[in-house]
């Protein structure tokens, strides 16, 4: 069985693939967090792509898929107070594809 891959070096691939496709993005989380103060513990990857969803989600999507991984988008449900992004916001969850 293959040894999981740290966040960080899921940061490093996700990072890598949305360079070489000139995306904006930023790294947040604990693992930002880490370059400016103590390093905590994390198991996943907090990362924020600047563009927009219409005109550019699927070059972002081919980018990540490229690297390897899926996206599951969720969309927000009107009332849904667990953020504070506004009743449009979007995220999507990404796992690495299995071989």
């Amino acid at each position: 069985m293959a040894e999981a891959e740290s966040a960080a070096e899921v940061a490093r691939a996700l990072a890598d693939a949305l360079q070489r496709q000139r995306l904006p993005y930023a790294i947040g989380g604990a693992i930002a967090l880490g370059y400016d103060a103590a390093p905590r513990a994390t198991v996943d990857v907090d990362i924020n792509v600047f563009v927009a969803p219409e005109s550019h989600l699927d070059r972002v999507l081919a980018a990540v898929a490229g690297a390897g991984f899926a996206a599951h988008e969720r969309r927000k449900a009107e009332g849904d107070r667990t953020s504070s992004r506004g009743p449009a916001s979007r995220s999507s969850a990404l796992h690495r594809e299995s071989s």
